[in-house]
């Protein structure tokens, strides 16, 4: 087998060196890679307020579950109330007196609620 020689000269004419790029090149490099930055931008925060928004949905849920299960005890008490007075007052009476109880925990409730609303302002 012959030996290999290496010439010193290079393979490439001057002509295929690359050259350095313009400036409307670099330009449109730049603006491509800001849009995408942009782009990804946009992404990530579509992806927050996703994220966001779930975490809001379950919050919303869970207190919607409690203020159910709130009401349901509220009326079972209620039931039990109304069925403990049986013995003493009759059915009129006993209607009477807890729409009555309940009129006024509610309105005192509202006066509260107005109260405070009318404070912060």
């Amino acid at each position: 087998m012959a030996p290999v020689v290496q010439s010193t000269q290079s393979r490439e004419s001057p002509a295929c060196q690359p050259t350095a790029p313009s400036l409307g090149d670099t330009l449109g490099r730049a603006l491509d890679l800001a849009q995408q930055v942009a782009t990804d931008e946009a992404r990530l925060l579509q992806l927050e307020l996703q994220d966001r928004l779930g975490a809001v949905l379950r919050r919303a849920a869970w207190i919607g579950f409690g203020a159910f299960c709130l009401a349901v005890a509220w009326i079972g008490a209620w039931a039990a109330a109304f069925v403990a007075l049986e013995d003493r007052f009759s059915l009129a009476v006993r209607l009477a007196m807890l729409a009555i109880a309940q009129c006024v925990l509610g309105a005192s409730l509202l006066a509260r609620a107005l109260r405070g609303r009318a404070g912060a302002r």
